[in-house]
């Protein structure tokens, strides 16, 4: 596959996205907006999981509760997002969510009375008034096929999937790339698939290796050539919050760590001709 060109500078919205959970996508999400902000590009976070996971990491990065404010779940039965919006610093915001955004597929039903068009834009019509606020917005979805992703998908510009070093993420990551193609056809979207990211659970691993090897054969130079390794330090942060600010004497587990999205970033950025 290849699937993705590069595009005219503008505000860019990136899904990140696979039909199986607990392969890394919300942390790669996270990293991706923060690493994008420190670049100095404005950047909007949208957690559009129930499960709030991403809300709850950079909670604890920038050390804040999301009690002020409406959850993104407010927002939508309001069909106004620009107060549940909330500034993390200069270049970074976020729009929360929490196991209240459940209820999103209900209403729906009782926003769009199954109008499947309206149903499927509804995201993508209140993103579209704060675009212009931000370089990139960066959205986190539950791995599902449904009202959430196709959502997303709709809103997006790009999807990055992310694919951990099992044949059932690999297999999903195949199931999702029709997905995109189906929803492009039905609703006349433009939704590209900017890349393919590994996250290699143990680098010497057979299987792991394996993955790999066909994940290569499948999607060629869609793959992107940064591998995600497994790292504890990474798994802290979802505890602790991210390290912002890498001192002389930081960790060379943080350094590690946070280069390996670093990179990652370099490569999302010259495929969209950000560069």
């Amino acid at each position: 596959y290849t699937l993705y060109t590069k595009g005219e500078l503008m505000t860019k919205v990136i899904t990140f996205g696979n039909f199986k959970g607990g392969v890394g996508k919300t942390m790669t999400s996270v990293m991706t907006a923060l690493d994008l902000s420190k670049d100095g590009k404005k950047v909007l976070f949208i957690d559009f999981d129930p499960q709030g996971n991403g809300s709850d990491v950079l909670a604890k990065t920038f050390n804040i509760n999301y009690l002020d404010k409406p959850t993104i779940f407010e927002g939508l039965e309001k069909g106004v997002l620009t107060k549940s919006i909330h500034i993390l610093d200069d270049n970074i915001s976020i729009v929360p969510s929490d196991i209240s955004l459940v209820g999103f597929q209900f209403l729906l039903s009782d926003l769009t009375k199954n109008d499947y068009s309206k149903r499927a834009y509804y995201l993508d019509a209140l993103i579209e008034p704060i675009k212009k606020d931000y370089d990139f917005i960066i959205i986190d979805t539950p791995p599902t096929i449904s009202d959430f992703t196709n959502n997303a998908v709709l809103a997006s510009d790009y999807i990055v999937l992310v694919m951990q070093t099992q044949l059932w993420s690999l297999y999903a990551v195949e199931t999702y790339i029709p997905y995109i193609q189906q929803m492009n056809t039905t609703y006349g979207s433009g939704c590209e698939i900017l890349g393919v990211v590994s996250m290699l659970l143990d680098k010497k691993g057979s299987v792991d290796n394996d993955v790999i090897r066909k994940a290569k054969e499948t999607f060629g130079e869609t793959m992107f050539s940064t591998l995600i390794y497994n790292r504890q330090r990474v798994k802290r942060y979802s505890s602790e919050g991210v390290p912002l600010l890498l001192e002389k004497n930081s960790s060379i587990h943080d350094k590690d760590a946070l280069n390996m999205y670093k990179q990652l970033n370099i490569e999302i950025l010259d495929r969209i001709g950000d560069n």
